[in-house]
Order: structure tokens, then sequence, then C-alpha cells
């Protein structure tokens, strides 16, 4: 509250604003009525005023703001046969070029894709990508119920279906609303954390006797849940969302079918495994048996990239590591999600013909 020369008891209040294209500053705003001083710093109602600027212009540039989608799955389980309403957040970038589909799983599962800064996803989308990132069940935001879908048998079940929705989605409904949509060669995934459990879900996932996706990228993802529960740092966690100890009869059968594992063989699409070799929230010990088994699929679309990060945890922190994984999340996407030509060569620098 203030007085003097800037208005006897007025209220000025201090935010922190964060939004898609910035990552946080602080703003001073009036309650009641315009203020000098933010006149001052610019405001243009004289009502608030931005205090800092801690975002180089050059990176504000290159930041998207996402649109919104609603996706409609129309297979929920535990719906008694009605659709369940997904929220999704849209990003691609302008131009006039074609654009291949990326769904982004987020971690948790329990938080949620929000109006925030991501400025992951957005150079996703400045790579020629329409990035869906989906808040499917587990997610928060949409109540306790929706969040709870995840618990105990919906464990990798709920979740699951909500992707596969999506994906249904980016190869039907989504060309409506972006024309520059390109599913020539089908929908990828990729995902951290829980993200990266959810997307060697989905890679596993078969219609016809083909992968429901092209190719999937999992980052320090959950692989067997035997392993995961006898190992984490958050075993209290991973004891509520699978209802239960792994070694409990009535568990036992649930961690097999949503332990990603357990089908490992039955790959039928690329995938990329990254993981660091540190990590205590998601294990690394479940890691190479995991990669070991992937690579037994003897399907024709089977292929298995896998990297390990020395001394890294559950997040890569080190500089050089983060840009290994941006390097082969970009390799990877356009060798096995984007049209080939003639002039470039994912593969080296110059392509000589």
């Amino acid at each position: 509250e203030t007085g003097g020369d800037r208005g006897q008891g007025e209220v000025l209040v201090v935010y922190h604003h964060r939004s898609p294209t910035a990552r946080g500053d602080l703003w001073l705003a009036s309650q009641s009525k315009p203020n000098r001083f933010c006149s001052w710093r610019g405001g243009a109602s004289g009502r608030e005023a931005r205090l800092t600027k801690t975002m180089p212009l050059s990176l504000q540039r290159k930041l998207l703001t996402p649109t919104e989608v609603m996706v409609r799955n129309e297979a929920a389980p535990h719906c008694g046969g009605k659709a369940l309403p997904i929220h999704a957040l849209r990003f691609a970038p302008e131009g006039d070029g074609p654009l291949q589909p990326l769904l982004w799983l987020h971690g948790g599962p329990m938080c949620q894709l929000s109006f925030d800064y991501n400025p992951l996803l957005s150079w996703l989308a400045s790579c020629g990508y329409l990035v869906l990132a989906p808040n499917f069940s587990g997610s928060t935001g949409n109540g306790l119920g929706f969040m709870n879908r995840v618990m105990a048998d919906g464990c990798g079940v709920a979740d699951l279906s909500d992707c596969l929705a999506c994906a249904e989605y980016l190869k039907t409904e989504a060309r409506k609303v972006e024309p520059r949509l390109d599913t020539s060669r089908g929908v990828a995934v990729a995902g951290h954390s829980w993200g990266g459990y959810l997307a060697s879900m989905c890679l596993l996932q078969h219609v016809g006797g083909e992968s429901v996706f092209s190719c999937g990228v999992s980052m320090a993802g959950i692989a067997d849940w035997y392993v995961q529960q006898r190992h984490t740092e958050v075993r209290y966690y991973d004891y509520a969302l699978m209802g239960g100890w792994v070694y409990e009869k009535e568990v036992a059968a649930r961690a097999r079918e949503a332990s990603p594992i357990t089908r490992a063989a039955e790959l039928r699409a690329p995938i990329l495994v990254l993981h660091g070799d540190k990590d205590i929230d998601v294990p690394f010990q479940q890691v190479p048996p995991f990669v070991e088994a992937l690579r037994r699929s003897t399907h024709g679309g089977a292929a298995v990239e896998y990297h390990a990060y020395p001394g890294e945890g559950h997040g890569i922190a080190g500089t050089e590591a983060q840009a290994d994984v941006l390097d082969r999340l970009r390799t990877f996407l356009r060798v096995n999600l984007k049209p080939w030509d003639f002039t470039d060569n994912p593969h080296g620098e110059v392509a000589a013909y």
C-alpha cells in the first residue's frame, strides 16, 4: 500500500508473470486507478508495468504460442461408453511447408502442460513438426477423478488409451484445422519420464499387424515395474500408481501388463531410448534389459537406437549431454518421420552425388 505522490491508500501488487513466450518477469499492477509509476515504466493503461526483462529478444522471437485443442477419446475405459474430452496444446511454426505430426507426452503423470514457458516444444515445432501435447488421464487441472484414472488398474491403460485417441486425431481430424499436416510417414510419439514410459507403451501397440506409431523416443521412461518399485527413490508414489506392491498376487499381473519390457520383442517401428545411468527416480537398472528385449524383435520395421549418459540423473543436466540429446532427437525424427529427398542427407553435412 502506498501514499504520498503515488496516491493515498493505493494498493500496488508485484507479481511474477510467465507465458509461452516469457520465462518469467516481475510486473507491477495497480488495483484501483492509473498509477504514475506504471505509466513511467511504459504501461499503456497506467495500471501495470513490467519491472524486469530477463529474456533475450533473440530467444523470445523463436518461441511459439500454442493453440488449444480438444480431442475426444471415444474408447476411454471406465467412462460408461461416453467419450472423454482430452485437453491438448498444439504447437505449429509459421510458414507454408509441410508439417509431420509428433505427439509429445509430459512427465508426472500428475502434472499438466499449460500456457507456460516451454522452449523444447517450440524448438521441435520449429524443426518442421506439428507438436500435439495432450493432458491425458492422470494429469492435474481436471479434477481428482480425472487424475485418479491412472491409479491401480488404470495405470498404463487409461492414459495410454488417451494417447491412442490423440494419434487417431492427428491422422484424421487435425488436417481440418492444419492443412499443412503431412502424415505420409505416420505419427511419431516422444516424451520424458512418465512421457517416456507412455511413449514406449505407445510404440508397442499394433493394429492390423502394423504399429500405431511410425517411430518414437523414450527418455528416462519406466520399462519394468518390478525393477521400478524395487529401486526407485519415489517408491511411495509408484506404490500408489500401481495400487500396491508388485509382488502381491492381485498386483503382479497388472504390473507385468503395464511394463513395456513384457512386449518389447513385439516392436514394429524405430525407437530411440535415452537414459542417464545415475537415474534413481526411474532406475537405470531396468533400461539395458529393456533395450536387449527390444532388439530381439524380428519385425522388419523394428530398429533400436540407444544411448546412456554417464553421470546423468533423471533430468539431463550437463550442457554437452543436453546438446547431444537434442541432436539425437532431431536426427532421429528427421530420418524416421520426414520424407527423404535427393539433396538433404540427415546422416552428414554434405551429400555427395
